[in-house]
């Protein structure tokens, strides 16, 4: 037995959704005896496209040998929103009911029109404000086909600036989309009424034009529009004065209060602390150093710090009524020693910083009335056995080799703890540091001590110097070298550490004087 011949008319069928297209199935029985033909509409899928939307009238065919048959395929795809737009390839099966395995199939195409079912709306449809408005726009697909919608915002008075974010939205079939868009007014005004900005946002489709419809309010499925408007408000509103005047009342009234109230009495302490004078200079006079200073305002008197090398000795104060000036005899000072004064003003119980440093030596002692030797010794001094000061010899001459009052040997120099009433020399302890400044002055040269005192004079525009001998100490090293022979030197310190007068050492480095770290007693 043979298998049926089926035809299609036509092979190409075109139909819109929710409408109905109609082919004609032909079935030719080439065999001897009556035949029965089952008719079956195949596709991509048995559950979707033309499957589904296939009816056959009628669906079984008895077809008598050498003749033929015909049945009728409707399609009918559903509305919009459930049958895609585009080309749908179809087959009819035509099935032997009296043997199963003889068949035969024809194919044709069905397409399905595209339907544009595009809706927006916009929250809220008017904003408000000074600057700016915030909306919400969505977009909805209600129709065949999905659809890429590139959006734009426009006002007719060019008034408003736009931001869409995103400003494309894709919208597959049936899904929905959002943008936001914020609206900026380009002329922000002060004060008046508000005003109505209004503007549209548009979704346009690359390479669909847009239908143009009777009425311009109807909206075009392919072009969806929204409109909606700004209400810009001004800057001042009737609220931001009257909150300026009620500031305004408050701060008023808050003057008139503080003037009404009691004013608390002023004192020394309620103004701080006082600003440090400024010492200008260090005189000798009748027979005492004398302080001179710009005095400070507002202050009920002045501190007086007395230094002698690094130790300070007691300090006194001084009545504002002095006028910048005191006498050191009231201090109780040695003659001929080297002291430096700074000082503070007070205020109450307050007390301002330091002032600068001023340096001064004190006048030497008075000689007596009487003298006990012919060529008349020094003040205070006694008188050695052979005829000389201790330690070494008159300005007359005299043998050397005697030893001092520290033990140590000189070689015909007298160094200050050689007179029993002269100042005592500087007090440096074992592993002490101290900055020892080039050069030395060695006992050989008979003015060794005058130079060393010029030295040091110079050296006080800078900072305050000391003078020492090396035979006042037991010992003495110099570059770690135990010296014997004596000499005069300068010197600042003493130190705990070899970094405490860093600051003193770039000062001196400054003007062209060296000065070296020394632990002249060792440790």
């Amino acid at each position: 037995m043979s298998e049926p011949i089926v035809t299609l008319d036509p092979l190409e069928l075109s139909v819109e959704p929710g409408g109905q297209v109609r082919t004609e199935v032909t079935v030719r029985n080439p065999g001897t005896v009556v035949e029965g033909y089952r008719v079956e509409v195949l596709g991509e899928t048995a559950d979707q496209g033309p499957p589904k939307w296939a009816q056959v009238f009628p669906p079984e065919l008895r077809v008598y040998p050498k003749e033929s048959g015909t049945a009728m395929i409707v399609f009918a795809p559903p509305s919009v929103g459930e049958a895609a737009s585009g080309k749908f390839a179809f087959g009819v099966r035509v099935v032997s009911t009296v043997e199963t395995e003889r068949s035969a199939v024809a194919e044709g195409d069905l397409e399905v029109g595209r339907v544009f079912g595009l809706q927006a709306t916009i929250t809220p449809v008017t904003s408000s404000g000074r600057w700016r408005g915030y909306h919400l726009v969505k977009y909805t697909n209600w129709g065949n086909t999905p659809v890429r919608l590139r959006l734009k915002a426009t006002d007719p008075d060019e008034r408003l600036g736009f931001l869409l974010r995103p400003d494309v939205v894709d919208l597959p079939l049936g899904a929905s989309a959002e943008a936001r868009l914020t609206v900026r007014t380009r002329k922000p005004f002060l004060r008046g009424q508000q005003v109505r900005l209004p503007f549209e946002v548009v979704g346009e489709q690359d390479g669909v034009a847009p239908v143009r419809t009777a009425h311009p309010m109807v909206s075009d499925p392919r072009r969806p529009v929204v409109n909606g408007a700004m209400m810009q408000r001004p800057i001042i509103g009737k609220g931001v004065v009257m909150l300026a005047l009620i500031c305004v009342g408050v701060l008023v009234g808050a003057v008139v209060l503080a003037l009404k109230a009691p004013q608390k009495k002023q004192t020394f302490e309620s103004e701080g602390l006082p600003s440090p004078p400024t010492l200008t200079a260090a005189t000798v006079k009748d027979g005492a150093i004398q302080l001179n200073w710009h005095p400070a305002q507002e202050v009920s008197g002045y501190k007086v710090h007395v230094l002698q090398g690094a130790t300070e000795l007691p300090s006194a104060k001084i009545d504002n009524g002095q006028q910048g000036r005191f006498l050191t005899t009231a201090l109780g000072l040695a003659p001929a020693t080297r002291y430096c004064f700074r000082l503070d003003s007070l205020r109450g119980t307050k007390e301002s910083k330091d002032s600068n440093k001023v340096c001064q030596k004190t006048p030497p002692a008075p000689k007596p009335s009487g003298s006990g030797s012919p060529g008349g010794s020094s003040p205070g001094t006694t008188s050695s056995p052979g005829g000389g000061s201790p330690g070494g010899s008159s300005p007359g001459g005299g043998a050397s080799g005697t030893s001092g009052s520290s033990g140590v040997p000189t070689s015909g120099s007298t160094s200050p703890s050689d007179s029993a009433t002269g100042p005592a020399p500087p007090s440096i302890a074992l592993g002490q540091w101290i900055l020892l400044c080039r050069p030395l002055h060695y006992d050989s040269d008979p003015n060794a001590q005058q130079e060393a005192q010029a030295d040091a004079t110079h050296l006080d525009f800078f900072v305050a110097a000391q003078v020492l001998h090396s035979s006042d100490y037991p010992v003495f090293y110099v570059d770690r070298v135990k010296t014997d022979t004596p000499f005069w030197a300068v010197f600042f310190g003493p130190y705990g550490s070899s970094s405490e007068g860093d600051s003193t050492n770039r000062v001196l480095a400054a003007n062209g004087v060296t000065c070296i770290y020394q632990k002249p007693l060792g440790g």
